[in-house]
């Protein structure tokens, strides 16, 4: 055990939980803004979008702020059922993420077991809120890239950039972040090769590295090396995303805040 402390407090030294990402980039909605519907939440929030239309056109924000892309994962339309169904990215829950619901006058949104009621705004009030609204990309920009654990505990978990717009993600984008349950903090481990057999994270000034090859993960700390029993981010996201995890109670810009923010 003696071990493991100083192994945790030379890992960790000066680390910190991961930051919310803040850099987000604008979107031209020109062409398709006179379609735009806009429904509202009791706390004010609103989510504009296109029944029945562009599912990439779907925002969550405040009236005349900042209006965040949400990253639809599938949709449902019947336009003779009135039925219109949403499955909306969230990180923080398992499966798909959030429903929305637009359903012969039932309007809602789902996030696990909590729900919010969506109130229908007419044209001219709809518009009077998105007259100095600014479109962006997503708020969240990170992905999960790789988690492990070791037989001490330890969570070993590498994340990466998300680019909205496919460009190229950067080696210097990748994050690790290791520690016990609840204490998962960033390492100064940076990715330092990546090829068809794996990847090896490390310093250039160390002897710690984490070694990934053909999906078996092991641990270097100088003469020691433990092996790494490789998790389904999906599976495990609370890791990551809840209960005190790597990202701490950041928020996704996603109506789902609303149950984080009152928690």
């Amino acid at each position: 055990m003696k071990t493991m402390v100083i192994f945790l407090a030379l890992a960790l030294s000066g680390s910190v939980f991961a930051k919310r990402p803040v850099a987000v980039q604008e979107i031209d909605v020109s062409s398709v803004r006179d379609q735009f519907e806009v429904y509202k939440v009791s706390s004010g929030q609103i989510i504009v979008l296109i029944p029945f239309g562009d599912t990439d056109m779907v925002f969550w924000g405040k009236p005349n702020g900042v209006l965040y892309r949400q990253q639809v994962r599938g949709s449902l339309s019947d336009v003779e059922e009135g039925k219109f169904e949403l499955v909306v990215v969230d990180r923080r829950f398992s499966g798909s993420g959030y429903s929305l619901d637009l359903n012969n006058g039932d309007r809602f949104v789902t996030c696990g077991t909590d729900r919010v009621e969506l109130t229908p705004l007419d044209k001219s009030t709809g518009e009077s809120l998105l007259s100095g609204a600014q479109f962006t990309q997503p708020l969240w920009n990170r992905e999960s890239h790789y988690l492990a654990r070791d037989d001490y505990g330890v969570y070993y978990f590498v994340d990466k950039a998300l680019n909205h717009d496919d460009s190229k993600i950067e080696e210097s984008s990748y994050r690790v972040f290791i520690g016990w349950k609840g204490e998962i903090l960033q390492s100064p481990l940076k990715m330092v090769a990546q090829d068809s057999v794996g990847e090896v994270y490390g310093m250039t000034n160390g002897n710690r590295r984490i070694v990934i090859n053909n999906g078996h993960g092991r641990y270097f700390d100088g003469d020691e090396v433990r092996p790494l029993h490789a998790l389904n981010v999906y599976v495990d996201f609370k890791l990551m995303y809840r209960d005190g995890g790597v990202y701490g109670n950041a928020l996704q810009g996603t109506p789902c805040d609303l149950f984080f923010e009152s928690k």
